[in-house]
């Protein structure tokens, strides 16, 4: 996905950085956007210029700051260019002179580098007592999991970051971080074993920044809209499943079944679904339907849809609408030559979706919960989420990039959102104001706390159904 870069002055004060300071970018503030080409759409993410750094392989590519913006973010203005681009040179070199906030170690590495640093001291002065010696005397480590964490730490703390990086690809984990926060996770994973994947999106799991005990989802990227997309799915550290961690480079088959084992859960689903409707074509076998007539045809629709409603299809509650969509799909794969019950039924499947038992439905809220700073906003929390989802799908990135904000900001919420201060989380400067919600976006939630729904969800749950 190719990305290109301008710089302007801000038209209002409505684009939150992306920067380090994650505040609004006022009106006529100089800012920076990015731009990524996918699809159908441009997507334009922006930053203050002052919290851009110009990657220093660009600066050494372009011989300054001043020839990379000549050569690959030109000034968008109306007159005032030359003005523009000196404050943009003043206010990225200073960017790249910033003295750097040294970055936090883990507390549970900390803690670790404490027990090392007691347990050699210990041994140091076992060693002098017993009259000198090698001071490289080796741990004696009991046979538990803190100690295990331990001998884990003395095998990675010695690596370079490159290195660790190596295990977690052969474990199709994250990869990023300084090499303390890599340390800390090669720990865990060499002790607890690889973690499998986010079950809601496939996503991997990462650690919360404001929360050691907790781990969020990375997202993933939609081949649909051509972007990565937000999960929000949370999870206590404890409570992933874990597989056997691998300290060998696998071969590229290894590397497959790896992935393949970490997608677990939901690969579980999947198969388990592709055998329902598979038991289920068999069961409504079309071979001894003559399918170019209008007679076949209709028996053939009547087999589908009596398949669908087993299956619990998501499609319309009128009978005879239900049976218009499925034989919609009849006649498109049939002018497409296929005639095979399976494929066909797959289709149906995949174009509506399956209806959530009660038991899913309450895991997915509990899920939500989990995932919200307060638990109480996990209902509102889902209801953007599937809005997201929805205006993605129909290939509106710019709404499903507001909801995808305004659910990252229920997500984060620190109060309960409910009817007294909904209508306030809007307002500029109000104390229950959330960054990233509109009054358009407070509007739905208050209707979602009086009504249980929206009218903007239906509309979009029926134009998906089509």
């Amino acid at each position: 996905m190719p990305t290109t870069f301008h710089i302007e002055r801000a038209k209002s004060g409505r684009a939150g950085c992306k920067g380090s300071c994650k505040q609004k970018i006022a009106k006529d503030e100089l800012r920076l956007g990015k731009t990524s080409s996918g699809g159908e759409y441009d997507m334009v993410s922006w930053v203050h210029v002052k919290c851009y750094k110009v990657p220093k392989k660009k600066i050494t590519e372009f011989g300054s700051i001043e020839g990379w913006l000549d050569a690959e973010c030109p000034i968008i203005a109306d007159g005032d260019e030359a003005a523009i681009k000196e404050e943009a040179i003043q206010l990225l070199s200073a960017t790249q002179i910033a003295p750097k906030t040294p970055p936090k170690s883990p507390a549970k590495l900390d803690k670790l580098k404490r027990r090392a640093e007691d347990i050699g001291a210990a041994a140091e002065e076992e060693l002098l007592e017993d009259g000198g010696g090698s001071s490289k005397k080796k741990l004696k480590l009991d046979d538990t999991v803190e100690d295990a964490e331990l001998e884990a730490y003395e095998i990675y703390r010695k690596m370079k970051a490159d290195q660790i990086k190596d295990f977690f690809r052969w474990n199709d984990q994250i990869v990023g971080g300084n090499k303390d926060v890599l340390v800390a996770r090669a720990i865990d994973l060499h002790v607890n074993g690889r973690m499998m994947r986010c079950n809601e999106c496939g996503g991997k799991w990462k650690q919360s920044d404001k929360d050691e005990d907790s781990l969020v989802c990375s997202g993933g990227f939609d081949e649909t809209i051509g972007a990565r997309v937000e999960c929000f799915n949370r999870t206590d550290y404890k409570k992933v499943p874990r597989l056997p961690f691998i300290k060998e480079s696998p071969t590229d088959e290894q590397m497959e079944a790896i992935k393949e084992e970490n997608a677990g859960a939901s690969s579980a689903e999947a198969a388990a679904l592709k055998d329902k409707v598979k038991v289920k074509a068999e069961q409504n076998d079309l071979s001894g339907i003559d399918l170019n007539t209008p007679v076949g045809k209709k028996e053939a629709a009547v087999k589908l849809l009596a398949a669908s409603k087993i299956l619990k299809v998501k499609l319309p509650d009128d009978e005879d609408e239900a049976r218009i969509k499925v034989g919609t799909i009849l006649m498109q794969e049939c002018q497409a030559g296929t005639t095979d019950a399976n494929a066909i039924l797959t289709k149906i499947v995949s174009v509506y979706g399956i209806e959530e038992s009660k038991e899913e439905a309450a895991a997915a809220q509990e899920s939500a919960g989990n995932a919200c700073t307060v638990p109480a906003n996990g209902g509102i929390m889902l209801m953007m989420k599937e809005l997201k989802d929805l205006y993605f799908k129909e290939g509106n990135a710019n709404a499903g990039g507001s909801y995808s904000k305004a659910c990252k900001a229920v997500v984060e919420c620190p109060f309960e959102i409910c009817e007294d201060n909904v209508k306030h989380l809007h307002k500029k400067g109000h104390e229950f104001k959330l960054e990233g919600v509109g009054k358009g976006t407070a509007d739905k939630m208050k209707e979602f706390l009086q009504t249980g729904t929206c009218a903007k969800l239906e509309e979009k749950r029926a134009a998906a159904l089509g």
